[in-house]
């Protein structure tokens, strides 16, 4: 390909700010899911000390279960989502370097295809990428849960309190 050095670095200035405004937006994504999290971590705790004393005995574990559960869940999901920013971070600082090292030699022949194999996350970045993904999923699972098992404790406390 006939890239000129000029349009190689302006190329990979807009990609490397790209990935920069991409980290913005997926650390304030995950900022949002962590306090969510703790949010829910706080209300189910509070939830578990002040449901305990109104409770029959013989249904305490039964009804609370879900609270106790979707504290587990919510504990375990920030401590992987704080895995998959650091992750994420990483293999994105990664990809800057990588690209940026490239404009040393910006008129050898290998630097565009070289360029497009880390934007298309080959090799080495494809390893990193899925397994950001992976976590990720894990994550929101987690999250996921944790908020259902809220509702449902709220619902079980409800119908054991009735």
């Amino acid at each position: 390909m006939g890239m000129t050095p000029t349009f190689l670095r302006q190329f990979v200035a807009q990609y490397v700010g790209g990935l920069r405004d991409a980290l913005q937006f997926v650390g304030s994504s995950q900022s949002h899911h962590d306090a969510m999290l703790t949010w829910s971590i706080g209300l189910m705790g509070a939830g578990v000390f002040s449901a305990y004393s109104l409770l029959p005995t013989h249904a305490r574990a039964l009804v609370l279960a879900p609270w106790i559960l979707g504290i587990l869940f919510a504990i375990t999901g920030r401590l992987v989502a704080r895995i998959v920013r650091d992750k994420d971070e990483f293999a994105n600082f990664a990809k800057i370097a990588a690209v940026s090292s490239l404009l040393l030699t910006p008129t050898a022949p290998e630097v565009p295809a070289s360029i497009m194999k880390v934007i298309n996350n080959e090799d080495d970045f494809g390893k990193r990428r899925t397994e950001v993904d992976r976590l990720n999923r894990y994550s929101t699972a987690l999250g996921l849960s944790a908020h259902i098992l809220f509702a449902v404790g709220v619902v079980a406390v409800f119908w054991a309190l009735s």
